[in-house]
């Protein structure tokens, strides 16, 4: 599937599994994927990963265009970069989190991605509100568990 951009062009993570069955071979995932990511590097290497895995979606550039993006369209998860110009990750996910408590917006995961790996990046990222952190350059085979486990948890 093609990963339209929004803006512009797609990024990169290493993630811990999540708990759960591991799935089984030749299983494709399905859903729509916000990828919020500010260097373009990055960017590609995303938008490569999530068509490989057979998802759908829109790239941002930044928190900002996130949260306007996410006002007008359903996603079943969002990747969402931590460092960014303009509104960081932890802002923009602080202001969706804020517009679903209000019920202005579906819930929906997301997804912590960082170059900073120490566990305080972590808390940081969860007390935003992020439901699940991972590191850059993110392994695929991590990123396909972790929005295995986010998708599958969501359609039930």
């Amino acid at each position: 599937m093609v990963v339209a951009a929004v803006g512009v062009a797609a990024p990169a993570v290493a993630a811990p599994a999540p708990p759960g069955p591991a799935p089984a071979e030749g299983t494709t995932l399905r859903g729509r994927v916000l990828l919020v990511e500010d260097n373009p590097i990055n960017r590609a290497v995303g938008v490569r990963q999530l068509e490989r895995l057979g998802l759908a979606g829109d790239v941002v550039v930044s928190g900002e265009d996130a949260v306007r993006v996410v006002r007008g369209e359903d996603w079943d998860c969002v990747l969402m970069d931590c460092q960014m110009p303009i509104m960081d990750g932890y802002t923009a996910t602080r202001y969706i989190r804020k517009l679903q408590g209000e019920n202005a917006l579906p819930k929906f995961p997301i997804v912590a991605m960082t170059a900073n790996a120490f566990e305080a990046d972590r808390e940081a990222c969860l007390l935003a509100g992020m439901d699940q952190f991972v590191t850059k350059p993110v392994n695929p085979d991590a990123l396909f568990e972790l929005l295995y486990g986010l998708l599958n948890r969501r359609r039930r």
